[in-house]
């Protein structure tokens, strides 16, 4: 399915996959995946105080006639249908139930009908189908009944039909309110106004105003508006929903800082990198909205049984009616098909995965882990390999640089070498960039080289900067590199000119995450654009490591295992990783991973905590434990519910009853993922 034919609910964003049930909010038809998404959208807020208050009083009237004609019922008949239906009390409290019913059918029936209209208009069958069925047909008989004075009334089975049924949904409907909500809410995190300075004055701007190169002004104990970089200041910084982190972060001068971010003790001036829509936390609501509208594999075998579900319902109410027609007579038949309808509970099925999916999406987001598209939590589960890129992954992000040689004798050597880097987002380039201190000069023609460097002209000297590989393509020989050091060449109109050094750090934290994917059973690999020597030391923390490899290497490496049967999570965060990630059965970008690598990957990390890969894992196994059981429960509930139904043994109105108790099952299971 293309994303341009998916439909979304006006109330609570979950995707639909069928034909959406259709109503009118404030003069404009809106899309919604159930009645009670509509019913909730009443009360959300996404309605005027003045229409929530008539939609309350007009439920709660509901609620309390269907009570009323239920207990008068009860009272009056005694569940004996033997009466003289002609005597004057008999006749004059029949009517007394129809005017009482009337309201209710109106305010709160209605709809069930109206949208089981449109929907076989649409030559589509619903859930809405089944209720309208059920209970108009009850209220159609009980109307006949009063009116001919013949036959059973049973005004207080279609009142409760439509309340409960109504009660049920909304409940259902809240619970995916509630995971659509938490996400939305993060927009609550920005401040409203921004104070920009400008030419030494400040101005208040509202933060949807503030543009890109602006410098912003941040006090201590307030919220970052935007994304920037810091050009004055330092402090920490409380960054805890993006890197899941409750522990404050120090910045200094040239530190990157998100919008929603809070100054504890610092006073900053940023300069902004994002406008309002481009920012950080914007792009993540973004990514989260586009996941939902993706389709996880459970959430196809719920449309497939949802498909089949409502005929299938239908046609065992109808023999139920024929047989107990036949054995007991039209009463029993009534009741007994009419509880078939109403005990049928599809949707414990239509909500099982998308319920469940979308708190984890909501539950990882909080973590600092954005999914882009729920399919990744799917196939999360079934690798068996993880490939790590080397540098700036499982290595800190700035190196240790070591310092330089030099053979020829251009003069201002590191000085030029430094503006050229500048242009580059590489970790090397900002290991030299941390530790050089001096100014620049402005290069021309600069072009970035994946995987093997840069590229510049400086006083019309063509330069090149990068790997011996790069050297040996323009015809130099590299010199040979110390053991356990990263050494970038240098060479000035085709000779070679001198060479960086280099030492790596390895995060610890990454060797905590590959000691537990081991641990689990996972082969665990290293895959690397850097030379053999700098690579050769990680042998023994990997079962196997590769190294000089490019792009398209990097990308081969990924589709000969695949081809042999492996599936494949790739960590990267480089331009180099894209083409690999890309083809990888699950792809996951770091913190600070290049522009390319981000669009590439199926999941986000906003911290450079590599622990989380196995966390990953794991919560994905425990979201598909708890889709399936809440899959098993609907299965017995409508196998055995279904069952008693036709057999005669329970009553239409506690079919629906037992219809609520159902939905909010699976609505507390798939909560429970908020928690894990």
């Amino acid at each position: 399915m293309r994303m341009s034919e998916v439909h979304k609910c006006y109330q609570c964003g979950i995707s639909i996959s069928g034909n959406p049930i259709v109503f009118n909010v404030k003069g404009v038809d809106r899309e919604f995946c159930c009645t009670g998404c509509y019913l909730v959208n009443k009360i959300s807020g996404n309605e005027t105080s003045q229409s929530v208050q008539k939609f309350f009083i007009k439920f709660g009237i509901s609620f309390f006639l269907a009570g009323f004609v239920m207990m008068l019922s009860f009272t009056i008949y005694g569940g004996d249908v033997s009466k003289d239906y002609h005597d004057p009390i008999v006749k004059l409290t029949n009517y007394f139930l129809l005017l009482l019913s009337i309201p209710v059918m109106a305010l709160i029936g209605f709809d069930y009908l109206v949208n089981s209209i449109k929907a076989l208009l649409r030559k589509s069958i619903t859930t809405d189908l089944l209720i309208a069925i059920g209970a108009f047909s009850a209220f159609g008989i009980s109307v006949y009944s009063t009116l001919m004075g013949v036959g059973t009334p049973y005004y207080e089975t279609a009142t409760m039909i439509v309340a409960l049924s109504a009660f049920g949904k909304f409940i259902e409907a809240f619970g995916r309110y509630r995971a659509a909500k938490s996400i939305g809410e993060t927009k609550d995190l920005l401040p409203s106004y921004a104070t920009v300075v400008e030419n030494g004055t400040e101005k208040t701007i509202r933060i949807d105003e503030v543009k890109i190169g602006d410098i912003v002004k941040v006090k201590p104990d307030e919220i970052i508006p935007v994304d920037g970089i810091i050009v004055e200041g330092e402090g920490f910084v409380k960054e805890s929903f993006f890197t899941g982190e409750q522990k404050p972060v120090a910045k200094f001068e040239g530190d990157s800082v998100y919008a929603g971010s809070v100054s504890i003790d610092g006073s900053f001036l940023i300069k902004a990198i994002n406008d309002f829509n481009s920012n950080t936390i914007n792009k993540i609501i973004e990514n989260i909205e586009l996941a939902k509208l993706s389709f996880a594999p459970e959430k196809n075998i719920a449309d497939k049984i949802s498909a089949i579900f409502v005929p299938t319902i239908i046609t065992l109410s109808a023999i139920t009616f024929g047989f107990w027609y036949y054995e007991a007579g039209f009463d029993k038949a009534l009741m007994s098909s009419l509880a078939v309808l109403l005990i049928a509970c599809p949707c414990a099925f239509n909500v099982a995965a998308p319920l469940a999916l979308w708190n984890a999406a909501n539950s990882l987001a909080r973590r600092g882990i954005i999914l882009q598209n729920l399919r990744a939590l799917y196939s999360v589960r079934y690798i068996n390999e993880v490939l790590f890129d080397k540098t700036g992954t499982i290595t800190l992000e700035n190196l240790e640089y070591s310092g330089y040689t030099q053979f020829g004798d251009e003069k201002d050597f590191i000085k030029k070498v430094a503006s050229i880097e500048n242009y580059s987002k590489h970790p090397i380039a900002k290991s030299l960039l941390n530790h050089y201190q001096g100014d620049f000069v402005k290069p021309s023609k600069v072009r970035i080289i994946p995987g093997y460097g840069i590229e510049a002209f400086i006083e019309d000297k063509k330069w090149y900067i990068g790997s011996k590989e790069l050297m040996e393509s323009i015809g130099i020989t590299p010199k040979a590199c110390e053991e356990n050091l990263l050494c970038i060449n240098v060479a000035v109109d085709g000779k070679l000119e001198g060479i960086l050094y280099f030492k790596q750090k390895i995060d610890e934290n990454a060797l905590e995450a590959i000691k537990r994917l081991k641990d689990m059973g996972y082969k665990v690999g290293l895959i690397s654009g850097d030379e053999r020597a700098f690579v050769e030391e990680f042998s023994n923390i990997f079962d196997e490591v590769y190294w000089s490899l490019k792009p398209q290497d990097k990308q081969k490496v990924v589709m000969d295992k695949k081809s042999k049967g492996a599936k494949i999570m790739y960590v990267g965060d480089g331009i180099n990783d894209a083409l690999a990630m890309a083809i990888s059965d699950v792809s996951v970008a770091v913190a600070n991973a290049s522009g390319v690598a981000r669009i590439s990957a199926s999941i986000l990390l906003f911290n450079r905590n590599l622990k989380a890969i196995p966390w990953i894992i794991k919560f994905s196994n425990n979201v598909k434990k708890i889709i399936y059981t809440n899959f098993v429960w609907a299965s017995i509930y409508n196998t055995f519910g279904i069952a008693l139904a036709m057999s005669g043994l329970i009553q239409p109105i506690w079919s629906a009853v037992f219809m609520i108790i159902s939905s909010v099952s699976v609505v507390y299971n798939s909560s429970r993922i908020e928690n894990m």
